[in-house]
């Protein structure tokens, strides 16, 4: 009777989690409910990361992961304090909800890092997949409901065109980010991701979405360049440098003219820096000069009408902006040291993918996507398996070293036991003598009193051969 052998319960777990995460990159651009409630996506974020805490026994983290969480839980504390501080200074508990995004994104953070631990390596293509699969449904859908959004700027399932764009800009950091460190092989799925992922950015005809994209492709270009330069392949270079040639040619033709998404596209980047809100005090930066008095514990988040005097008196459209202004000096401080340690812990061939993202933020406040912290996550845990394989590394060299100088020692301390070696004759000593007098690595042996060589050396090295039998003359 055939027995039947029954998979682990890992991998049913693992299995389990791992379509949960794909379902949850898939159902991010889904906006139900208004901006700054918890979506779909959230709910199942939350359902993954209790289903990982139940399920794990023990978490595995890396030195820099370590190193991080510290900073993160700081961070996480300064915002409940000061949203709180506020809360009772405005009687207005609504304050607290900004805090809550923080929160959660804290919950986004360890998910992932669990998540890793779990399924090591494996989570690198689970997440560029999930990332890519997201990417590429959004522009199947923008098909249908093209010329439904905001104008003539697209935003889907989202509330608005800047998240679109901001949305499909992290999901292209993550999928070159994840390529590049080799762990996944480019083939039609990856360059239709790419394709699906700088289509959707141009439709929300966000400026700022679209000059970061500009800018994560120039970076991941110059990698590859560099790549294939290493490897002497002219063939492929060309290639590249034939498609760059062809698109510049066609961008700059009036072969696009006549289309209404083109069209668009063309007079919203003329408009650059002709509108409003393109300079400092559009943005809501004067308010940072205007109130000094807020610089060492912030103003907190929330409904801040009435307590401020700005150009622009909504949100504050800027990441870094924004954790200077609510939270002052100790929160931008504590702020800077987690992104100081994604842009330390990422290696310099990753920072394509961090900075693009970081230069969206100057003009737009990100600090609420999910998707922002998860590519942080992402930095940080592949600085640790770079850590850790150079530990290894360097482990084993080490190891070998180790047993090299034990079996030298061990090599020493057997020749005291050799038989002396008193019947060469001369011809052979002199013959012996020249060979030892050559370098022996790890030893400097000397001559004897009498002019030969030492025998303990002579016994390992140079043992007599046996005579070599008498050729037969040939018939």
């Amino acid at each position: 009777m055939e027995t039947i052998k029954r998979k682990p319960q890992s991998v049913y777990k693992q299995t389990v989690i791992a379509y949960l995460l794909l379902l949850y990159f898939l159902l991010i651009p889904f906006y139900i409910f208004p901006s700054g409630l918890p979506q779909i996506a959230d709910f199942l974020l939350l359902m993954i990361f209790f289903l990982l805490v139940l399920s794990q026994r023990s978490i595995q983290l890396g030195p820099v992961t370590r190193s991080t969480i510290g900073l993160f839980i700081a961070f996480i504390l300064i915002t409940i304090i000061v949203n709180g501080i506020w809360a009772i200074r405005l009687n207005d508990a609504w304050v607290l909800e900004s805090a809550s995004y923080y929160v959660y994104n804290s919950v986004i953070v360890l998910t992932f890092i669990i998540a890793k631990s779990l399924f090591g390596a494996k989570l690198y293509p689970l997440i560029m997949n999930a990332a890519a699969a997201s990417l590429i449904l959004q522009a199947l859908l923008l098909v249908p409901m093209y010329g439904t959004g905001d104008g003539a700027r697209e935003t889907l399932f989202f509330n608005n065109p800047n998240q679109l764009g901001y949305y499909a800009l992290v999901s292209l950091a993550i999928v070159l980010l994840i390529n590049e460190t080799g762990r996944r092989k480019k083939g039609a799925f990856f360059f239709l991701a790419l394709i699906s992922g700088s289509i959707v950015i141009m439709a929300s005809l966000s400026k700022a979405a679209i000059f970061a994209a500009v800018l994560l492709f120039f970076g991941y270009g110059v990698l590859q360049l560099n790549k294939l330069a290493r490897k002497n392949s002219l063939k492929m270079l060309a290639l590249f440098s034939s498609f760059a040639i062809f698109l510049g040619i066609f961008m700059l033709t009036d072969t696009l003219d006549g289309y209404a998404f083109f069209d668009d596209l063309s007079l919203r980047l003329e408009s650059t820096g002709g509108t409003e809100d393109d300079n400092l005090s559009g943005r809501g930066y004067d308010r940072i000069f205007n109130h000094p008095e807020y610089a060492l514990i912030g103003a907190g988040e929330g409904d801040i009408t009435g307590r401020i005097t700005s150009d622009y008196t909504g949100e504050l459209h800027s990441t870094i902006g924004t954790v200077l202004f609510s939270y002052g000096v100790i929160g931008f401080v504590l702020f800077s040291g987690l992104l100081l340690k994604g842009v330390v812990a990422a290696a310099p061939a990753h920072l394509f993918a961090l900075l693009p993202v970081l230069f969206y933020g100057l003009t737009h406040n990100g600090l609420r996507s999910g998707l922002f912290w998860i590519l942080l996550t992402l930095l940080i845990v592949l600085k640790d398996d770079a850590v850790i394989e150079r530990r290894k590394k360097r482990d084993q060299t080490e190891n070998l070293r180790h047993l090299h100088r034990e079996k030298r020692r061990n090599d020493d301390r057997s020749y005291a036991h050799e038989p002396n070696v008193t019947d060469f004759p001369a011809v052979g000593a002199d013959r012996d003598r020249r060979r030892i007098n050559r370098p022996y690595p790890g030893h400097y042996p000397e001559l004897s009193a009498d002019g030969t060589a030492d025998p303990r050396f002579l016994y390992r090295r140079y043992r007599p051969r046996r005579s070599a039998q008498p050729r037969r003359s040939a018939r």
